[in-house]
């Protein structure tokens, strides 16, 4: 009978996590879904990582965009 019942060698045995970071790289990244699969786990890595930081950076230029706005567009005081 054998010890292991799976090899994960260190891979994230976690399908579920696996697919949603497989489905971030290549929606966000514009990856085959096969160039995301076969990708070496540093280089999904840091992907997801980047993902996240463009998108971070995307939140708050809208943020800072919609802070200008609103200043430019209040109320107008009557003299």
């Amino acid at each position: 009978m054998c010890r292991f019942r799976s090899a994960s060698f260190g891979l994230k045995t976690n399908k579920d996590f696996f697919y949603k970071e497989l489905f971030d790289i290549v929606y966000h990244g514009k990856v085959s879904f096969q160039d995301a699969y076969n990708m070496p786990i540093n280089l999904r890595a840091w992907w997801i990582k980047r993902i996240n930081w463009t998108l971070e950076e995307q939140r708050k230029a809208e943020e800072k965009a919609n802070k200008q706005m609103s200043r430019s567009s209040g109320p107008k005081s009557k003299k």
